[in-house]
């Protein structure tokens, strides 16, 4: 599919929110760019489910993209609570942490970001 057109879904996608997200994307096939995936997993996949559940990545890839995506989710929740801000994807960190798990990976509880 066009890049126009992908670019297009992740524009709508931020504009819609999360809850619009799996209508979007529905029929979208894109070969998995793994640098831009270890950058910003949002950009590539619309959930932690389907990173685990992609074929074209390894496991030690799944893990890192996991891991980044942990990370970033964390600090997003933090940083929308301190600005007083409704949380815009409420459960996301805990998927990313369930996604890990599912690929028998615990929390990188030494790389959090920081909160309050």
């Amino acid at each position: 599919m066009a890049r126009n057109v992908v670019r297009e879904r992740m524009v709508r996608a931020c504009k819609l929110g999360c809850e619009d997200l799996p209508r979007l994307w529905e029929g979208l096939t894109i070969m998995i760019d793994v640098r831009k995936a270890m950058l910003d997993p949002t950009m590539m996949f619309e959930a932690p489910e389907q990173v685990v559940t992609n074929d074209e990545l390894t496991r030690d890839q799944k893990i890192e993209i996991l891991r980044r995506w942990e990370y970033d989710a964390h600090q997003l929740e933090v940083a929308e609570e301190e600005a007083g801000m409704r949380v815009r994807c409420p459960g996301m960190f805990d998927r990313v942490v369930q996604a890990l798990h599912t690929l028998g990976v615990d929390r990188d509880t030494e790389h959090t970001p920081p909160t309050k």
